[in-house]
């Protein structure tokens, strides 16, 4: 009998071949974890939609951070046709104290309370943090 990792990676193949066939490329979405904590970064809705960002701590250490954006905000970047706009980084359990580090924490620090408190200052801008060499966190991102 497959388990449920057999079924999984079948159903990935069939996508690839798809997206090979179509000329594209499968991009599976990162698989969260379990949670053991989350934070919510930001949850807005007004007249442009809403945006909704969490942090989550994850059992085997992980740090997600997830972000979701629908509506006329959305359109107004991306085009009149695009209204959702979704993003994750994964930060590996062994990143997760270079991340501390580069949040200015200590190892006895909450890691996702230094995050919310970063968050905060930058206005939501951690990209340039997340992505530089200092944490090297996995991105990925999709719109329709």
């Amino acid at each position: 009998m497959p388990t449920p990792d057999d079924e999984r990676k079948r159903i990935d193949e069939i996508l690839a071949e798809v997206a090979r066939q179509a000329g594209g490329t499968l991009h599976p979405y990162p698989r969260p974890g379990e949670r053991v904590r989350r934070i919510v970064l930001r949850d807005v809705h007004d007249e442009r939609g809403t945006q909704y960002e969490e942090a989550v701590l994850e059992l085997d250490g992980t740090v997600r951070v997830t972000g979701a954006d629908h509506g006329p905000g959305v359109s107004s970047v991306f085009g009149e046709h695009i209204t959702s706009y979704e993003w994750v980084f994964v930060i590996a359990p062994d990143r997760v104290a270079d991340l501390v580090a580069a949040l200015g924490g200590t190892r006895d620090d909450d890691v996702l309370t230094l995050l919310a408190a970063y968050h905060e200052r930058v206005n939501g801008r951690i990209s340039g943090l997340m992505r530089g060499s200092a944490v090297g966190a996995e991105f990925s991102n999709w719109h329709s």
